[in-house]
């Protein structure tokens, strides 16, 4: 066996580099970061995307009622004059006033509630308050829903003006395309804001003043 792999330091802080006790999580490596910190982060992270699933499911079976409820009108009293909703303005207004604003004002109140959740972050043990810790309040929570559902909303504005969709789709008008592409925009936003990069925090979220802490 080599000498020098029996070789011991009298000295530790005479050895160079001893007295930086370089960590995994050290800075100074650049590319590590805090474990704890890094995993906490990550498990929240899955926390939030768990308890929009379960949200999902909420406003998916919304959704569906809604669906039955419309086709019912529409093969029976609304029949006849549903060609009046034709307009795409009108399409759009209907579709924000039975879609997104109800499920808009289910955020707000859920999350502006003492509670501060909604179903899906109580079944996974989060909720959202303002940055001091207390409720966030209604009025707040409102922003926070309005700005989180704003690409959904961009979405509908896009879609309902584009000719014949989603039967027999025509040449978009070009507004229309970079509205889309705005709204995708949007989205990857939200999507960095939910990792460490941001501390966890959306534009939403920084925006209204919030932020999502566990039970």
């Amino acid at each position: 066996m080599p000498i020098w792999m029996h070789w011991r330091p009298s000295c530790p802080d005479r050895v160079p580099g001893a007295r930086f006790h370089l960590q995994p999580s050290s800075p100074i490596l650049g590319f590590m970061t805090d474990s704890n910190g890094s995993h906490q982060q990550s498990a929240q992270t899955l926390l939030r995307i768990k308890a929009f699933f379960f949200d999902y499911l909420t406003i998916l079976g919304y959704l569906v009622a809604l669906a039955v409820v419309g086709s019912l009108l529409t093969l029976g009293p609304l029949g006849n004059d549903w060609s009046e909703l034709a307009s795409p303005w009108r399409k759009d207004l209907l579709a924000f006033l039975t879609t997104v604003l109800p499920v808009v004002a289910y955020f707000a109140w859920n999350e502006g509630s003492a509670a501060g959740a909604t179903w899906g972050k109580r079944r996974v043990g989060l909720r959202v308050v303002a940055l001091d810790g207390q409720p966030l309040g209604r009025n707040r929570a409102l922003l926070r829903s309005v700005i989180k559902f704003t690409p959904w909303q961009m979405a509908h504005t896009a879609l309902s003006n584009i000719p014949g969709f989603p039967m027999a789709t025509g040449d978009p008008p070009n507004w229309t395309v970079w509205l889309l592409g705005g709204m995708w925009v949007v989205v990857a936003l939200y999507l960095v804001g939910l990792t460490r990069l941001t501390g966890g925090r959306t534009v939403y979220d920084r925006l209204s003043g919030s932020r999502v802490i566990a039970k």
